[in-house]
């Protein structure tokens, strides 16, 4: 199952073949990200649950705001380690939580408006910070016993209104700095992004909800984790 480009990566720099300066990667995560659930939604948007996509990305919106401010004024590094150590912490409650209960079938409900938009606000805020606002997207999901493959579609959705919201408001204040690829770069992501929307959606038809939850939880995993290792190595 493909949930999206800014689900699994996160912040740092590392250097491009071509380029005389290194390449942040938030910035190249926000663009591919954007472009990529763009192409999914595209396939998938008969299966968006519009009453909890609409709300989590008009929340997301918001809290790019906060996340341009604390992207400006504070250093990036510490930020970094600090919402992935508090997102791994986040996430292995998750799996505690999830282990003890019972079999159920999944929620149909609207989870509650001020779960959603918190997770909207924090998902935007940390998508600016880190580039990893999937990651409380899937926490959500899992909490709320989303269904994976309307959670899948739903969060290209939010994934693309987060990206593009982010990248403006980076812009405003000047913070924003695209990838500057070769012309070979440009085409190997490329096709790599067409792989991944070819693919995923084939992977999650034949993937069950309890294997879609644990790859949601290990991809969030990884982005945490990613996340410390690069605010750490800048530190």
């Amino acid at each position: 199952m493909l949930v999206g480009g800014p689900l699994s990566l996160s912040g740092g720099q590392v250097p491009v073949h071509g380029q005389s300066s290194p390449v942040r990667i938030p910035d190249a995560v926000i663009i591919f990200g954007a472009g990529t659930s763009l192409l999914l939604l595209v396939q998938q948007w008969r299966a968006v649950e519009w009453r909890i996509a609409v709300p989590l990305a008009a929340s997301g919106a918001v809290g790019v705001i906060p996340g341009v401010a604390v992207h400006a004024l504070l250093p990036a590094a510490p930020l970094q380690v600090a919402i992935g150590g508090t997102t791994l912490a986040l996430l292995l409650a998750v799996v505690v939580l999830d282990a003890s209960r019972r079999p159920v079938h999944e929620a149909k409900a609207t989870p509650p408006l001020t779960a959603v938009a918190s997770t909207g606000v924090a998902a935007g805020a940390v998508n600016v910070v880190a580039g990893v606002g999937g990651v409380p997207l899937s926490v959500f999901a899992v909490l709320a016993r989303w269904p994976a493959a309307a959670f899948a579609a739903s969060a290209q959705f939010v994934f693309t209104i987060l990206c593009g919201a982010t990248i403006v408001g980076l812009g405003v204040v000047g913070s924003f700095d695209p990838p500057r690829f070769t012309a070979g770069g440009w085409i190997g992501a490329t096709a790599v992004i067409i792989a991944g929307t070819a693919i995923g959606p084939w992977l999650a038809r034949r993937t069950s909800q309890k294997s879609a939850r644990r790859v949601m939880l290990v991809a969030a995993g990884a982005g945490a984790v990613a996340s410390v290792v690069a605010g750490a190595a800048d530190l």
